[in-house]
């Protein structure tokens, strides 16, 4: 009974210190654990990204789920239709594929679209080329195996299946329009089994990156530099290279989609809702300004923290106090905060940050605001 008359001594000690003696009104709030919150995952941004890579703009998607007809049908704003030929419907990895074979000469063509050219891209911008392959025979000796492919006399670009002496590998080639100056990248990974598998295909920055599987770590990159992707009015083709056998891929492919990309070296946006500086918190519940601007927090508090990032999404946000990582703050749908329960023992002064991370590896560290918190367990 003495310690409990002593504590709360203290406690009003601590307001009349701070806010003077007005009146304190009655608290009746209840502090959560962490386990009372359905916490869930931090969202995303609305389109996907790989690795340090965010999708703006999509110009071409087609995800061969027609499961019939000669038309696949892209499902962009684009409308970049396609004409099946020589093809099948076929399982896929999701729903249905289209199935190529070398002898058939199959191939889907998409006509010319000034949207599937990459020839005016900005600062930080670049193409992206993602779809997904099971490959039934190897290469033909001597001939490459279109995959997805626009190019002609050095202009545009091409993800093919390569023959000897990369057997199996995957490369993607760009070119500017002169004569033996196009560039390309070779995966380290051949393809060399029967399996389904995602291919990424991405310039940007002066760096042509290949994806296989992974989609945080590239297979393989090329430094390229300052250069154009020249644009070229020939069509696009999936599955063929020059609409013939020996440039025919054989075996299935689905769901391609090429967009525009542009690079996320932005940190999140982020700030501490709660505490607010110079405010008093009393069991949760924000009481009033305290007259000397100091921020004072009387038994435990939830932290709430505002962290959103247009690019990438935010990865995560962490709570830190004394200069020391006290963990994660979770992501509250109900609050639309993140969120971390500050219960331990103490009475005194410290400082409280955050540290907001996003899917690009960017962050950002607010700076320390000082805070008094007193929170004494009896």
């Amino acid at each position: 009974m003495k310690n409990i008359l002593i504590t709360r001594g203290m406690v009003f000690g601590i307001l009349v210190l701070f806010i003077g003696a007005g009146f304190i009104p009655n608290i009746s709030a209840t502090i959560k654990s962490n386990a009372d919150v359905n916490y869930n995952n931090s969202p995303l941004s609305d389109e996907p990204s790989v690795d340090i890579w965010q999708i703006v703009d999509t110009v071409g998607y087609w995800s061969f789920d027609e499961g019939q007809g000669d038309t696949a049908y892209d499902s962009s704003s684009y409308h970049n239709d396609g004409l099946c030929e020589y093809t099948e419907w076929a399982s896929g990895h999701s729903n249905y594929a289209l199935k190529f074979s070398d002898p058939d000469n199959s191939d889907v063509i998409v006509e010319d679209d000034a949207s599937l050219n990459f020839n005016n891209l900005g600062e930080h911008e670049g193409f992206m080329i993602d779809f997904w392959m099971l490959k039934n025979q190897s290469a033909s000796p001597g001939y490459l195996d279109g995959l997805v492919c626009k190019a002609a006399q050095w202009k545009g670009y091409y993800v093919y299946l390569s023959p000897e002496p990369y057997q199996d590998h995957i490369i993607f080639w760009i070119g500017n329009g002169q004569t033996g100056q196009g560039q390309l990248v070779i995966s380290n990974t051949a393809i060399s089994d029967q399996n389904w598998h995602h291919i990424v295909a991405i310039w940007g920055e002066g760096t042509l990156y290949l994806y296989i599987d992974n989609l945080t770590t590239p297979d393989s990159s090329a430094y390229v530099g300052n250069y154009t992707v020249a644009s070229c009015t020939k069509s696009l083709d999936i599955g063929n290279y020059f609409r013939d056998n020996l440039h025919t891929f054989d075996g299935k492919i689905d769901e391609v989609r090429i967009s525009k990309i542009v690079k996320d070296n932005v940190a999140p946006d982020c700030r501490i809702e709660k505490p607010r500086a110079g405010f008093l918190y009393i069991k949760e519940l924000e009481i009033c300004p305290t007259p000397f601007g100091n921020t004072i927090i009387i038994f435990p508090i939830t932290i709430q923290i505002e962290a959103t990032d247009v690019l990438s999404g935010v990865k995560e946000v962490r709570v830190i106090i004394d200069g020391k990582d006290y963990g994660l703050a979770l992501w509250n749908p109900l609050t639309q905060y993140y969120e971390y329960l500050w219960d331990e023992t103490s009475f005194g002064k410290h400082t409280l940050t955050c540290k907001a991370t996003d899917n690009a590896g960017n962050t950002v560290i607010l700076p320390n605001m000082t805070v008094w918190y007193f929170n004494i367990k009896i």
